[in-house]
């Protein structure tokens, strides 16, 4: 601090975020990289931007708070791609692939988790690349079989394999995002086509971001048999979609009886 040097007072603060963060003081840990946004904010130090939204993320991921961690990674991830930091580049595709396993979203954890393996030197990263494999075996060797949803048109219900009978009956919003769900399994919709397709008026990202949020947290906690990970439902970068290798059948006339 007496010599000015900003660029080695933000190291300072993000060490110290590390060091709290160890000891599981995370409420000093985000403390120190709101303070070091700060200065970051007025300095082009895109490595140590990078850094510092990582280890904020993964404050979030040992708090199991999975949602704002991948938001942080996505955002680091911006900063860092259009310069040359291989290794920074590759610690954040890590850290996105262990997120989305967290959340449930396997499918696309294993590319992530692929590409971070498939780039790194395995010389220079043996640790990081064992911890890498163990995410990439639990995948290769877990099964989705109990992800299973049927949905009822005639009934306007879905049945869920642990919940069974869920009724959407007056839930006409919810009803309609799952049908272009289930009907185009795997896509990812914006928020844009969302609103569009769904509320049926223009995107107005200050009106609608939170009413896009508030709704998919309603149909989640409808249909996900544990919310904190959902299986059915999942957020990408740019939207929303219904998790490809889910097994999903559309029924005209089952009337609810247990699977």
């Amino acid at each position: 601090m007496k010599a000015n040097n900003q660029e080695d007072m933000c190291h300072a603060i993000l060490g110290l975020s590390i060091c709290y963060r160890q000891q599981k003081r995370y409420e000093d840990a985000i403390k120190e990289i709101n303070n070091l946004n700060i200065f970051l904010q007025l300095l082009n130090l895109p490595k140590l931007k990078a850094a510092a939204a990582t280890s904020h993320a993964r404050i979030f991921m040992d708090l199991k708070k999975y949602e704002p961690a991948l938001e942080i990674l996505w955002s680091a991830y911006e900063e860092i791609k259009n310069i040359k930091q291989l290794s920074v580049a590759l610690g954040i595709l890590e850290n996105i692939g262990i997120v989305l396993y967290e959340l449930g979203q396997k499918d696309l954890a294993k590319i992530y988790l692929n590409l971070a393996a498939k780039s790194m030197d395995p010389e220079n990263n043996r640790l990081i690349l064992k911890h890498v494999q163990k995410y990439l075996n639990d995948i290769n060797t877990s099964t989705n079989s109990s992800s299973y949803l049927v949905f009822d048109l005639e009934n306007h219900a879905i049945i869920e394999r642990s919940l069974g009978k869920i009724d959407f009956k007056n839930q006409f919003i919810l009803l309609d995002i799952l049908k272009l769900f289930i009907s185009n399994q795997g896509h990812i919709f914006s928020k844009e086509y969302l609103v569009e397709k769904v509320w049926r008026q223009s995107y107005d990202p200050a009106v609608h971001d939170n009413k896009i949020y508030v709704t998919i947290k309603r149909l989640r906690k409808m249909i996900e048999p544990d919310y904190d990970k959902p299986k059915y439902i999942f957020r990408a970068k740019n939207g929303y979609y219904l998790n490809k290798s889910a097994k999903v059948e559309v029924s005209e006339s089952r009337a609810g009886g247990a699977l």
